[in-house]
């Protein structure tokens, strides 16, 4: 793997003007790996640690395939993808998750990652008008760990403390990470937003991962097999795995033969198997705007864009900003060194 330490951490990538003035600036690193382990591309430090996050959710949910839970229990290829989903919590998603904890014989009440407001707006303001209050349901991991659940149940493991780093579940999920990831240990953990671990690691080892979901010729037959499975149920049902007008819903339906999931905090993985390469992005500053304009413009000079949704890449990659009153005040858009940079190096792999 590439070992330039020289590379500075990040680079400036993302810029928001207020009119034709540079307001902000948003500092971000990208690395393009293949799945033997060759960087084959960076702009920034590939080696900074990073905690994807959310991001991860594609190979927590190997679990449910590898110990056949998806088979013996029937999980349907939307239920699959939305385990691996950051869900906006709109009827669609709260009802599948319902349904599958029902066949399970479970509920909201056995879901550990609590209650939490939808990710989207409108989903949030008309459960306020109801007079109602959220649930784990709306959590956007609840499909994660319905998945969890759904492994626990087939391989007879205890339900309690499920989302506990010392819980069999989580110690097969963080061996399969490790392998996928190149990690020779363990990566180091901590807790994530909905109580499950969380792992941290360089930047490259997640771009690798990704590409392992891209091209997972070099895995045992059985995880090769359910990394397919998984890819096929992301590229089945990209809304399940975000939402509407979610950036991965449109990146993954205007992008043929990709994957793309976003994780908190300016995180962004991508899996494109026609180039067998995968991608990740770190946000320095973990603006989620941010991380879409970067991964749009990533998606854009690699041309995995479809001819027929450029456009809708596009309102992703160069955002008006618009104020209280709907009027265009600005732009949120690639800054020209990203850009620049992006397109010579990416077309050398």
């Amino acid at each position: 793997m590439l070992k330039d330490r020289e590379q500075p951490i990040s680079l400036p990538a993302v810029e928001v003007f207020r009119g034709e003035i540079l307001e902000s600036l948003h500092r971000a690193t990208a690395v393009a790996c293949r799945a033997d382990g060759r960087v084959v591309f960076t702009l920034g430090d590939p080696y900074r640690e990073v905690f994807p996050r959310s991001g991860l959710k594609p190979f927590q949910a190997l679990a449910q395939v590898e110990t056949g839970a998806v088979d013996t229990l029937g999980i349907s290829n939307e239920e699959l993808a939305l385990s691996c989903a950051s869900h906006s919590a709109e009827p669609g998603h709260i009802n599948t998750v319902r349904r599958w904890l029902k066949r399970l014989g479970m509920d909201a009440g056995h879901l550990a990652c609590g209650a939490r407001p939808p990710h989207d707006a409108s989903v949030a303001r008309a459960l306020f008008l109801a007079g109602e209050q959220e649930t784990p349901l709306h959590n956007n991991c609840s499909g994660k760990h319905t998945g969890m659940l759904s492994a626990c149940r087939q391989m007879g493991w205890s339900i309690e403390g499920y989302q506990e780093l010392d819980h069999p579940l989580q110690q097969h999920i963080a061996r399969a990470l490790g392998e996928l990831s190149g990690e020779s240990s363990l990566p180091r953990t901590a807790i994530d937003g909905c109580s499950a671990p969380t792992f941290a690691m360089p930047l490259a080892s997640a771009a690798r991962a990704f590409a392992q979901l891209a091209d997972p010729s070099r895995l045992s037959a059985t995880r090769q097999q359910a990394v397919e499975r998984i890819f096929s149920a992301m590229r089945a049902h990209p809304w399940h795995v975000a939402g509407s007008h979610r950036s991965c819903t449109d990146f993954i339906t205007a992008c043929p033969d990709t994957v793309v999931k976003m994780g908190a905090e300016g995180f962004y993985g991508i899996s494109l198997r026609r180039l067998g390469l995968g991608v990740a992005i770190k946000v320095d500053d973990g603006a989620e705007r941010a991380g879409q304009v970067a991964a749009g413009a990533v998606l854009e000079a690699l041309k995995a864009v479809a001819p027929e949704h450029t456009d809708m890449v596009a309102a992703w990659t160069r955002k008006p900003l618009i104020n209280a009153v709907g009027l265009r005040v600005g732009s949120v858009c690639p800054s020209q060194l990203w850009v620049d940079r992006l397109h010579p190096g990416l077309h050398l792999q």
